[in-house]
């Protein structure tokens, strides 16, 4: 067998990442299927009700309640994947920025239409294979090719398919008196599943509610007008995923945010709150509770699943949400891993992988973690808090170069003083010089090359905040869900444990480079409404990076003095900023030795001018902003 020393590096290739990020609802990893067993069975039979069910009618929605780190958001990536294997759209809406309850809920819908099945076939395209095979003539199936065919339709073809899709469907009787209503959301969907970027944007800005009346282009591909109301557009989309035995789940998360702003001035507790603040959020509360019972009347044949904090609902009750909550089944609430075999699941499965990697074999499965110690972590730690005591015990075998077992979970292991290198420092240097500045400013890199980065900014500004976790925590909550159409290239939050303390902190960044007036409305309206930013809201930021003067026209002018006056920012980093930037970025991807206590020691992210202001007020505490 192995000595210890050898386990090593295995370990620290090991992630025992406890932080689930809101944009992981689409990927499901190192998943424990017995870990709230009761809660994914009960969400199995509303699937089969949705799948048997002939009735365009809403089902009762499901409320699940959890403390921080209780498994919420990793419930909701078993359920997008469970809804889509069965055939159905799982829409993930993050209420990390809402404003405009139905404007922020219409945005998610249309990012999560960019998510893919396991086949690689995005939610788009599947709504579009649904349509066109529930109006197809019967001898004449769809392509076998169809994931590229339809994408690249001429623009012509694509119009005239989507007039032949609407009158089939006034054809069929049951569709007939529904589909009067949709005539312009299914041509908007055409065109954003269009494989030409200026016809998807198109499709996109008439989705968002941006459409020009007098847009002559519009006009020409058959548009009776700029888009009608959000509740319309949510209830067509719902509408037009029923169709061909289809079905959809909307998955409504993170409205703890704008709660806690609220409820942090009935508590008497001081910090970044004003009156504008607690009046901006008491419209928007009252907003939302109307809204999650709406949203059962509203869509077809669909359930709506709500995660809290405990809180949160006491709080949302407030607003007169105890009468939508009818519409709801009992809360099911998330208590913590009760069965030692579980705990030693989420360990183990995260372990096997890098011990196979290395080809190694551990003395026993869940080496350096003893089986004991499980035991005595039974029904007292959450996933998180389990996950978080693993990787501090790997992080100090690591420090001292020595592996060895962890003797508990329940004691939080002691930090150890790492000795200073200066080998992170000169790789960083090096790695600096060789970045060329120019690389980031073209068109295509905010697609390409903006996202990945500003995630990586993101979390080397965490790892170099050292805050005691029992006061704060920054964590990274919102990145990009595919490489096309992100709304934010990153949100960082500053989340306050302390109790009372002022509202948590949001800062939202994205590099919008177009030069193309409408891909620039289309991707700043996106933003603004996933940031969730508003003048009267001061605890949250959004960030834009920008090399160029604004595309012109009067539309777009618009748009841009909406960002202004809700105290958006504008910046345009350096020369010697891109070289930081893109430096550490290399260093994160190499980890060289002692990197995380480099990063902690000299905060380089901070250092990075253009980003000095924002991320300063990111982290500094509650009690130094009025």
């Amino acid at each position: 067998m192995a000595s210890a020393e050898e386990f090593l590096p295995a370990l620290a290739e090991v992630d025992f990442n406890w932080i689930r990020q809101v944009q992981n609802v689409w990927t499901l990893k190192n998943d424990v299927p017995q870990i709230h067993a009761w809660v994914r069975r009960k969400f199995q039979r509303h699937l089969k009700k949705l799948q048997k069910t002939k009735n365009l009618e809403a089902l009762p929605g499901l409320v699940i309640i959890g403390n921080p780190g209780a498994g919420k958001t990793h419930l909701l990536a078993n359920f997008s994947q469970k809804t889509m294997e069965e055939g159905g759209f799982f829409l993930n809406v993050d209420m990390t920025g809402v404003n405009s309850f139905y404007d922020t809920v219409v945005e998610h819908f249309i990012n999560s239409l960019s998510a893919r099945d396991k086949n690689g076939r995005s939610q788009a395209l599947r709504l579009v294979y649904n349509i066109l095979e529930t109006t197809r003539d019967p001898s004449k199936p769809l392509p076998s090719n169809f994931d590229t065919w339809f994408p690249n339709t001429h623009e012509k073809k694509l119009i005239e398919r989507a007039g032949l899709v609407i009158g089939r469907l006034h054809a069929i009787n049951e569709h007939q008196a529904i589909a009067s209503r949709f005539g312009d959301l299914i041509r908007a969907v055409f065109l954003f599943c269009s494989g030409r970027p200026e016809l998807a944007n198109y499709g996109r800005l008439w989705l968002q509610g941006l459409g020009d009346s007098e847009d002559c282009f519009l006009k020409a591909l058959n548009f009776s007008g700029p888009r009608a109301n959000p509740i319309v557009v949510i209830q067509g989309l719902t509408w037009l995923m029923s169709l061909n035995g289809g079905f959809s789940v909307l998955a409504l998360d993170q409205l703890d945010s704008i709660i806690k702003i609220h409820s942090t001035v009935l508590t008497g507790a001081k910090g970044d709150l004003n009156r504008d603040n607690f009046l901006a959020a008491d419209r928007i509360l009252t907003e939302v509770s109307s809204g999650l019972g709406t949203l059962i009347n509203i869509t077809y044949k669909s359930t709506t699943v709500l995660s809290l904090l405990p809180e949160s609902l006491s709080a949302l009750n407030q607003f007169g949400l105890s009468t939508s909550m009818q519409r709801y089944e009992a809360s099911q609430v998330l208590t913590p891993v009760v069965r030692a075999e579980d705990i030693e699941a989420l360990v183990t499965v995260r372990l096997a992988p890098a011990y196979f990697a290395c080809n190694l074999t551990p003395p026993y499965p869940s080496w350096p973690f003893p089986p004991d110690i499980f035991e005595k972590a039974a029904g007292l730690l959450n996933p998180r808090q389990i996950l978080s005591r693993c990787h501090e015990h790997l992080e100090k075998c690591l420090d001292r170069g020595e592996a060895f077992e962890c003797l508990s979970l329940t004691n939080r292991a002691v930090k150890t003083q790492v000795p200073r290198k200066d080998s992170p420092a000169r790789l960083f240097d090096s790695y600096c010089q060789n970045v060329d500045p120019s690389i980031y400013k073209p068109v295509l890199a905010e697609d390409n090359l903006w996202p990945q980065t500003m995630e990586i900014l993101a979390h080397c500004l965490c790892l170099e905040t050292d805050f005691s976790p029992e006061e704060d925590e920054l964590q990274v909550c919102q990145n990009y869900l595919t490489k096309s159409w992100p709304q934010l290239h990153a949100t960082v939050a500053h989340i306050y444990h302390r109790k009372p303390s002022g509202p948590d902190r949001y800062l939202s960044i994205r590099a919008l480079l177009q030069d193309n007036a409408n891909s620039f409305r289309a991707r700043l309206n996106g933003a603004m409404t996933t940031s969730g930013i508003d003048q009267k809201l001061s605890s949250r930021r959004l960030v834009i990076i920008r090399f160029d003067s604004y595309p012109s026209g009067t539309q777009t002018q618009k748009e841009i003095n909406i960002f202004t006056e809700k105290g958006g920012f504008k910046i345009t980093p350096a020369d010697e900023d891109l070289k930081r930037i893109g430096g550490l970025a290399a260093a994160f991807c190499d980890r060289p030795p002692d990197f995380e206590a480099w990063l902690k020691e000299e905060k380089p992210t901070s250092k990075i001018e253009c980003f000095k202001e924002q991320f300063s007020w990111l982290t500094a505490s509650d009690k130094d902003i009025s």
